[in-house]
């Protein structure tokens, strides 16, 4: 029994360690998406219309914004503005071609900071219509509609990518940030903190706990 619970110890431990290291090199450039899947059209936008989705809260800096769209045109672009919660600031904007064969559409901009409350905004700038794809109403904690404030019945599928990749662990805080927003009022972030403090400290504990039995048989 106690040689079961040693043997569970060290593999439990590496097992750990194994985690934090795999965390600390696996580095990716993607900063957060709306976790909304494109499986519908979002919105078919005419030449010179807009659709934007928002307020979106920004957990992780971005520089770039990708979307599923596509477009019958040869010579047709698109342009991405981030704008602040209230609509009226300006916090980034760039226009880019869409780029064919392939639905994923990549746009760089200026840097938009953490912690920022922002709306994403998609212009037609083609004469073909732009078609967007993303989810129901609801699969996002925000709302789209077009330039005329008419709410859409779908939100956009979106994600945010930033130019240099970041290790998992350096995005563990703004991952436990993001968690939150998912259960009761009283977890914050301190509670996985805890929990992973607890994982981290509570294995070499088990284990030493079990090598000390070992050593008294």
């Amino acid at each position: 029994m106690r040689r079961g619970a040693l043997a569970f110890a060290v593999v439990a431990t590496l097992g750990v360690f194994a985690l934090l290291a795999t965390a600390a090199t696996d580095r990716r450039e993607l900063a957060f998406t709306l976790g909304v899947a494109p499986a519908k059209v979002a919105a078919t936008l005419p030449s010179g219309s807009e659709v934007c989705q928002g307020p979106i809260d920004v957990p992780t800096g971005f520089d770039r914004v990708v979307f599923p769209a596509s477009t019958a045109g040869t010579a047709d672009s698109v342009r991405v503005t981030i704008r602040g919660e209230s609509g009226r600031t300006l916090v980034a904007s760039a226009t880019a071609p869409m780029v064919r064969p392939g639905p994923k559409q990549t746009v760089a901009l200026d840097s938009v900071p953490s912690g920022e409350r922002v709306s994403v905004c998609l212009r037609n700038l083609g004469r073909e219509p732009l078609t967007l794809y993303g989810g129901g109403v609801g699969a996002a904690r925000s709302e789209a509609s077009t330039s005329g404030g008419k709410p859409l019945d779908a939100d956009l599928s979106l994600a945010f990518e930033r130019g240099s990749s970041k290790s998992m662990l350096s995005d563990l805080p703004a991952t436990f940030e993001r968690a939150t927003a998912f259960h009761a009022g009283w977890i914050g972030a301190w509670t996985y903190w805890v929990l992973l403090v607890l994982l981290i400290a509570g294995v070499p504990a088990l284990l030493a706990y079990a090598l000390r039995d070992v050593d008294r048989e």
